[in-house]
């Protein structure tokens, strides 16, 4: 599976200079062609990757701090405090 599409400059995020991090993980972790995974799996994956509550920005220059997954538990917690 290749992505081969990309979002127009406006749409960019990285351009306006942030980073978009997951609190969830939205890969599909799988070498398996996309047309065998199951509509579930796929479902699942779609909604982690569209629901904003999975989302968080941080400035582009800490990039790799959306990585780390102490960064990502506080953001989760902030998250979940807000509910």
């Amino acid at each position: 599976m290749a992505y081969k599409c990309t979002l127009s400059s406006g749409d960019n995020v990285n351009k306006r200079g942030w980073k978009l991090c997951h609190i969830e993980d939205v890969g599909l972790k799988t070498k398996i062609a996309i047309n065998t995974l199951s509509l579930e799996i796929l479902m699942k994956h779609f909604k982690l990757l569209m629901a904003p509550s999975n989302h968080f920005l941080i400035p582009l220059d800490w990039g790799g701090l959306g990585e780390v997954p102490e960064v990502i538990d506080e953001i989760a917690a902030i998250e979940k405090k807000d509910e």
